[in-house]
């Protein structure tokens, strides 16, 4: 019905050359392109895949070049005492050259998949605010639907209420005439005082409901249009609503934000299985070469090399207690979305 009866509006609108009325989708849409929280939304997905770009790019280890100069440096005094009737002398050794040219290689080789779990946990983080992102967007959707159809029930409120005013009013000028012409009691004029009264505080009530109704449209939408301008009726839907067992299965299987409770879970195990890697032992290459000399032009040459190559096992007791901690705290949030999740 509000269809059919919403086409006729729009071509009369147009024909007078008058602007169209708000739709419901005008509002979806107003809201997608402004809200702020989906803004935000964006920039916590963008972040999260620079933190599994990060994590995947830990793999590769680091490579680490330095330059150093030392215009000013004292060698190790040497005296050489008198042997044979030889005169004492003394002299200077300097044990490093004045430019140095240091490269260093670390690449991890065997971390107990501390590496691979810092990965999944970044990735199973990024897909959780990507569905938590989604479902702010439905909820927007929800969001802007309901508030749309709330502003257009207070319009028409509003309307009604200021018809009924008017029709009071006429009713208390036809009581007051019977009464001047003595064909009903005064009692009938008060009443009518009464109803007027009434009548005019229900417009005030209705009015104050469209204004709150409007604010509220406005601060889903972020579009000033929506406080003053005409609103079309929302459409009807002709489709039958869904058994209750199959809108609950169609829930638990396609709520983003169920999704992204589990991706939460998954991330937040996958983090702590990494804390608890980090605190063992780990096997790594360890490369470095040293290239001195006096001049910067023959800064390369084979003379004055220095190299290091081999295998390199780090552990560390006191991280290992503070990766324990760091794990146990992680599967502990991780139950803690379980219980959200069961919820």
């Amino acid at each position: 019905m509000r269809t059919a009866f919403l086409v006729p509006v729009l071509v009369a609108a147009v024909a007078l050359g008058q602007d169209l009325p708000l739709t419901q989708a005008d509002a979806v849409e107003a809201a997608l392109s402004r809200q702020p929280r989906l803004r935000e939304a964006e920039a916590r997905l963008r972040a999260a895949a620079a933190r599994e770009d990060q994590a995947r790019l830990g793999r590769l280890g680091s490579l680490s070049t330095s330059i150093a100069w030392t215009p000013f440096q004292r060698g190790q005094r040497i005296d050489v005492p008198g042997f044979g009737g030889e005169e004492p002398e003394s002299f200077e050794v300097r044990q490093t050259e004045r430019l140095a040219l240091g490269v260093n290689l670390s690449q991890p080789i065997w971390t107990w998949g501390a590496l691979s779990s810092q990965l999944r946990s970044a990735q199973e983080e990024r897909e959780a605010i990507r569905q938590a992102g989604d479902r702010a967007r439905q909820q927007l959707v929800f969001d802007v639907t309901r508030a749309f159809a709330t502003a257009v029930a207070a319009d028409e409120t509003e309307d009604v209420a200021r018809r009924d005013r008017a029709q009071r009013e006429e009713l208390l000028r036809v009581a007051r005439s019977r009464v001047e012409a003595a064909a009903a009691a005064p009692l009938d004029a008060l009443q009518a005082e009464v109803a007027l009264a009434e009548a005019e505080s229900a417009l005030l009530q209705a009015a104050n409901r469209r204004r709150l109704s409007r604010e509220a449209l406005v601060a889903l939408t972020v579009d000033d249009r929506f406080r003053t301008g005409s609103l079309a009726p929302p459409p009807d839907s002709d489709e039958p609503p869904p058994a209750e067992d199959e809108a609950v299965a169609v829930a638990r299987a396609g709520r983003s934000d169920l999704a992204s409770l589990r991706a939460q879970v998954g991330s937040l195990g996958a983090g702590a299985a990494a804390s608890r890697a980090s605190g063992r032992p780990a096997l790594s290459l360890q490369a470095s070469l040293t290239q001195q000399h006096e001049s910067a032009s023959r800064l390369l040459d084979a003379r004055g090399r220095l190299y290091q190559v081999g295998l390199a096992v780090s552990w560390d007791p006191v991280g290992r207690a503070r990766a324990k901690c760091r794990a146990a705290a992680l599967e502990s949030l991780a139950q803690a979305q379980r219980a959200t999740l069961a919820a």
